[in-house]
């Protein structure tokens, strides 16, 4: 069973192997993808994994894991991503892009800023290094968070199928 093909809704994957999200560490200080995150995502489509959930892409140009995670924030970061996309679906495997926010592993400021630890919740962190601490978001700053998602899917929608087509 694990070998045959699968339907999930109207997408179909030629078995059931599926690699989950992994972490960053592929992408340039703005956020653009490199070329290790080609490869890297192309290795496994290459051993056959049916579909790839990415690493968290950013969608908001102000909130960056610079050196962590690939961002889609603006029209120049399509074109490489498009390309590593494309090598991954010619192997036959599906590529599911997961949107997010870095939350409390934002580096955005020279020096280390509130904003840039804004998360759900608190939180202590000794090994990340930018800040220790976490702070947790309120109820409106979370509502606009779910605001600006709704957003910026509407948006790389219509971005990616734009540079898609």
């Amino acid at each position: 069973m694990l070998f045959e093909p699968v339907a999930i809704k109207n997408v179909t994957f030629k078995n059931r192997i599926l690699r989950s999200s992994l972490g960053g560490r592929t992408s340039y200080y703005d956020g653009m993808v490199t070329p290790a995150w080609k490869n890297f995502e192309k290795r496994f489509a290459e051993g056959e994994v049916a579909g790839i959930i990415s690493a968290t892409i950013g969608i908001n140009k102000y909130r960056l894991s610079p050196l962590e995670y690939p961002s889609i924030s603006e029209d120049k970061f399509i074109r490489p991503f498009r390309e590593g996309v494309r090598a991954v679906q010619k192997l036959g495997c599906k590529y599911i892009m997961q949107i997010g926010d870095p939350g409390g592993h934002t580096h955005m400021s020279l020096f280390s800023e509130e904003a840039d630890a804004k998360s759900a919740s608190a939180g202590l962190d000794l090994v990340y290094g930018y800040r220790n601490r976490t702070l947790p978001m309120t109820v409106e700053e979370i509502e606009q968070e779910v605001h600006n998602f709704a957003e910026a899917a509407d948006e790389v929608a219509v971005r990616l199928l734009k540079f898609f087509a």
